[in-house]
């Protein structure tokens, strides 16, 4: 699938600590709403921290390119003072 734009989340307890564009251009609320939806909707088992990359292009809008742990990921221009709380949770067990 093409990739247009990419922005990067970090969710803790299905919250969005921070989100950012970190490839192409593309509008950020967009996807702050889809990811939203996909937070409130999702049926699959997630931990209580983690990092998930979406993907943008105009045939297909916003969709879910993959899940990373938090405590291993890269900021990609994410708020280091807004993601803490996410990866501190991520290593504690």
């Amino acid at each position: 699938m093409k990739i247009e734009s990419e922005v990067r989340a970090f969710i803790l307890s299905n919250k969005i600590l921070d989100m950012a564009i970190y490839e192409g251009n593309s509008d950020l609320s967009s996807a702050r709403e889809f990811l939203t939806c996909f937070l409130q909707n999702h049926t699959i088992d997630l931990p209580k921290s983690y990092v998930i990359d979406l993907g943008f292009n105009k045939t297909n809008g916003w969709y879910i390119i993959e899940f990373n742990s938090s405590w291993g990921a890269g900021l990609n221009f994410c708020d280091p003072n807004k993601v803490i709380a996410g990866i501190r949770e991520a290593t504690i067990n």
